[in-house]
């Protein structure tokens, strides 16, 4: 049996999130709220820190991260708001996603909306189903969906594992860069 945990220091979505193939059914559906993309929501403390020092740890975490900040922020206004779309890989998977930070004195929150899951071309001799396929294809047929021969489900596992590592990895290095900024 395959078992990750997407944990978080310091930071919760909620509860443990155990990844197991045996979770992937209850776990698909809470990511498809009302058949949607579900949008996850994080607020962070960052006690002692401004909202200009929150606002400069932000930007230096999309220095850090996307290869072209530039590209990836939409929308980008000191020391309030900054709002992205990015793409991230994870074996031959892309996830599409908008991620947006609204900034406070002392906190910040960070959305992260996801968009789309694919198959990168080339990178695998059988194309996978986008995520939001493999949920309405489970939809119409729980019972038969998921097998013990691991072909699907170990699909669709290592998708809902990019979806919950991008975001834990997002939201623990962001941070980072946001304590590592002082008052000067």
């Amino acid at each position: 049996m395959v078992s990750l945990l997407a944990l978080v220091a310091n930071i919760s979505f909620g509860q443990l999130l155990d990844v197991s193939k045996e979770n992937v059914p209850a776990i698909l559906e809470s990511m498809f709220p009302e058949g949607r993309y579900k949008t996850f929501e994080i607020v962070t403390e960052a006690p002692g820190k401004n909202k200009n020092e929150i606002y400069l740890g932000i930007k230096s975490w999309y220095a850090k991260t996307f290869n072209n900040p530039k590209e990836v922020i939409q929308s980008d206004i000191a020391g309030e708001i900054v709002q992205g779309v990015g793409r991230t890989s994870g074996g031959p998977y892309l996830y599409d996603f908008e991620i947006t930070t609204v900034i406070k004195d002392g906190k910040y929150k960070t959305t992260i909306n996801p968009r789309k899951i694919t198959t990168v071309a080339g990178k695998t001799s059988m194309p996978y189903p986008p995520l939001e396929k493999c949920y309405s294809d489970w939809k119409e047929n729980k019972a038969g969906f998921f097998s013990t021969t691991g072909s699907m489900d170990n699909k669709v596992f290592v998708m809902v594992d990019l979806v919950y590592s991008t975001h834990a990895r997002f939201v623990n290095e962001m941070k980072k860069e946001v304590e590592a900024y002082a008052s000067f």
